[in-house]
């Protein structure tokens, strides 16, 4: 994807036409691609691309042949008939009465939220390591009209993360703990564009797993 959910939210009808025609153009290129990648994953299935087959959605499955929905269909037909069976009422009062047994005796169980429990330890890192690096992820253009970013276009810090390295260096082994800063930048034509973690593009060998830069220590 070319074009962020942050980017996205901020384009209107409005913006568009005030961009000139070369940056208009541009702008509905990364729209087409941004609009034929989606497609294409719309359309995966089972038969097309490495999603297992247990993705397939119920209502896309194949209908069973002549010889299978005939014998389903007179099989209902069959059970649909058959008398049912009335529950004896003494085994309802021992059954009744042996649960209000079970029930006074067992001790009443407590729901349970999941993560952290109130009160509990916690076993977060309290230890905070010196900086030895800072690494700035500016933004190069504005994705909305190509425009070219410079040192004195305004940019504000919106994120930003620790990695933890260990070198070997002329005293042992030493721990650099680099700070990542990403900003994101205003451009004379409005739009606001963030620069983001580096993440690869999605491989269908591995469905739901994403690999990016944020939160990597290395």
């Amino acid at each position: 994807m070319i074009l962020s959910e942050h980017s996205l939210r901020q384009l209107d009808e409005s913006y568009i036409r005030s961009l000139p025609e070369v940056a208009c153009q541009e702008l509905a290129v990364k729209l087409l691609v941004d609009l034929k990648t989606l497609h294409e994953r719309i359309h995966q299935n089972p038969d097309n691309s490495s999603m297992p087959p247990s993705s397939r959605l119920p209502w896309s499955m194949d209908e069973p042949g002549d010889d299978g929905s005939e014998n389903t269909l007179e099989t209902d037909d069959s059970n649909r008939f058959e008398p049912v069976r009335e529950p004896i009422a003494g085994a309802e009062r021992e059954t009744s009465g042996e649960g209000e047994g079970g029930t006074e005796e067992s001790s009443p169980s407590v729901k349970r939220n999941p993560g952290k429990q109130p009160g509990a330890a916690g076993h977060g890192r309290t230890q905070q390591l010196p900086i030895t690096n800072i690494v700035e992820h500016r933004v190069l253009c504005c994705t909305g009209c190509d425009h070219q970013f410079t040192e004195q276009d305004k940019k504000v810090a919106w994120t930003g993360f620790y990695s933890i390295d260990l070198e070997i260096g002329t005293s042992g082994i030493q721990v650099m703990n680099t700070k990542h800063v990403y900003y994101d930048t205003t451009c004379p034509c409005g739009h606001v564009t963030r620069e983001y973690p580096h993440r690869e593009e999605d491989d269908g060998f591995w469905e739901n797993v994403g690999l990016s830069e944020w939160r990597l220590a290395g």
